[in-house]
């Protein structure tokens, strides 16, 4: 039997490549399909304070926050994202299953606790043949 020449295991369902071995992003409502990128960012507000007449500085620390962007294929109806990802009246955590690296064990998961979509563009262009979708989400914590 032929392997994949950089060794990725693609999970299939019937003839449809439903997702990469390596990468997987998870809702409390099941997997997120059809998945071209993604990028987490996630930040602390800092404030340094001078005490004045000397060189002591110190570091206030405000509330954390981060940033979930998915750029997919839009599949389903877009309003069912947001019950996939969460709401306001119903945040939903998502699991992000990061890529592997060929013969290691390790699997690093980075948890995305009470997310919140916040924002859809769709988009496409006549050269492609399917329909783009930017998913933009927030959420409070990160937990690896």
């Amino acid at each position: 039997m032929a392997s994949e020449v950089f060794g990725y295991k693609r999970a299939t369902v019937g003839k449809m490549h439903f997702r990469d071995d390596g990468t997987a992003m998870i809702s409390g409502s099941g997997e997120i399909a059809l998945i071209q990128s993604w990028t987490i960012q996630y930040a602390q507000a800092t404030t340094p304070l001078y005490e004045c007449g000397t060189s002591k500085v110190y570091f206030s620390s405000k509330h954390q926050a981060g940033t979930l962007t998915i750029d997919r294929v839009v599949m389903e109806e877009v309003s069912k994202m947001q019950g996939i990802l969460g709401d306001t009246c119903r945040p939903k955590d998502v699991t992000v299953h990061p890529y592997k690296c060929k013969g290691s064990d390790k699997i690093t998961t980075l948890r995305l606790k009470n997310n919140v979509l916040t924002g859809v563009t769709i988009t496409g262009n006549s050269q492609q043949a399917h329909t783009g979708e930017n998913l933009t989400c927030t959420f409070i914590s990160l937990e690896d």
